[in-house]
């Protein structure tokens, strides 16, 4: 006689849900630029193992968003002009677009080529020009270059809804042609 058994859902990897949870709190201001991280205290805070926290904060080290403290752990990376200035580069592409979107044609083109981090409220807005412009029957283009940024937009698997390429010019190719860009064109990054 087989034992019937039911099927499990498929659950987020705990490292993943560490990370996201870490990531949400940087960008809402819960953890501050400059508060010191430790393993532990993360650990204890998620009631997760110290491993998943560790996986996590390799990759927000990586991304950029902690870097480490003097002597033991890590610390939210300090705000710096340069980068409240990319933050605003970001803000200013998003506001052009929602102008494109109000006033036209439905093949937009994104460029987001020179910009180094994407915080939540950059990633809504551009989530919500691309319904905008799927409602409009069109498709949105976005040229991502830095390794990060690419990295962000393939862990939140956002590679599989937008087209990413590498350089403005694949891109707008893509958008005169009017429908998805050949492989040639298309970032190799993203398939």
């Amino acid at each position: 006689m087989t034992a019937h058994l039911v099927k499990l859902q498929p659950a987020p990897d705990l490292v993943d849900q560490v990370y996201r949870a870490l990531l949400d709190a940087i960008s809402s201001g819960s953890l501050a630029p400059g508060d010191r991280l430790t393993q532990e205290d993360i650990a204890e805070r998620l009631a997760v193992s110290r491993q998943p926290v560790l996986q996590a904060l390799r990759l927000l080290k990586r991304d950029g968003l902690v870097q480490d403290a003097p002597g033991r752990g890590l610390l939210v990376t300090p705000l710096d002009p340069a980068w409240i200035a990319q933050i605003y580069e970001v803000r200013g592409a998003l506001d052009a677009l929602a102008a494109r979107l109000a006033a036209g044609p439905p093949r937009v083109v994104l460029d987001l080529g020179s910009v180094h981090f994407i915080d939540s409220t950059g990633l809504g807005i551009v989530l919500g020009a691309l319904r905008r412009v799927r409602v409009a029957g069109g498709v949105l283009r976005v040229v991502v270059v830095e390794p990060q940024l690419t990295d962000l937009f393939t862990l939140l698997e956002l590679d599989t809804i937008f087209e990413l390429h590498a350089s403005v010019d694949a891109a707008t190719s893509a958008a005169l042609v009017g429908d998805s860009a050949s492989a040639a064109d298309r970032d190799p990054r993203h398939g």
